[in-house]
């Protein structure tokens, strides 16, 4: 879970540099539904 978490911030940072801010509160799920409506490929999570 650790190793997940990390690269989920990772990820957010990338977002914030690109302008674009995830609450931590939300969850993967819909922090990748907004993803998907701003049309961005990023980095491959592997979530599990």
């Amino acid at each position: 879970m650790q190793e997940n978490k990390e690269v989920l911030n990772q990820v957010m940072k990338q977002l914030e540099k690109k302008g674009i801010f995830v609450e931590k509160t939300k969850s993967r799920h819909d922090i990748w539904r907004n993803l998907q409506k701003n049309h961005l490929n990023l980095v491959k999570l592997s979530v599990r």
